[in-house]
């Protein structure tokens, strides 16, 4: 079972940090890492790990979605409408 699953997303941040600076290459722990911080609703932190990881991987359609939340919940909406269209597009090429 894991953090995630068990809702504690304080204790996987912590832990996927570990991860990230292990293996700074790990994009799924990247992904992983904006995905808690964004369920923690710190959207900053979220972005600060979510947008590199479109660098890393830029047809990584999860990565867009979860901007778009990060941004709509900060209320920036135009940037949430721009990566919600990229997300819809590198999903759909799936």
């Amino acid at each position: 079972m894991s953090y995630f699953s068990l809702n504690e997303f304080e204790k996987a941040t912590e832990d996927l940090n570990k991860v990230t600076a292990l293996e700074p290459n790990d994009y799924l722990s990247y992904l992983n890492l904006g995905v808690g911080y964004l369920k923690r609703e710190d959207f900053t932190r979220a972005l600060k790990y979510l947008e590199p990881e479109v660098e890393k991987k830029p047809d990584s359609y999860q990565a867009y979605n979860n901007i778009a939340d990060a941004y709509r919940k900060m209320g920036k909406f135009d940037l949430a409408l721009e990566s919600s269209y990229k997300s819809l597009i590198y999903k759909a090429k799936l």
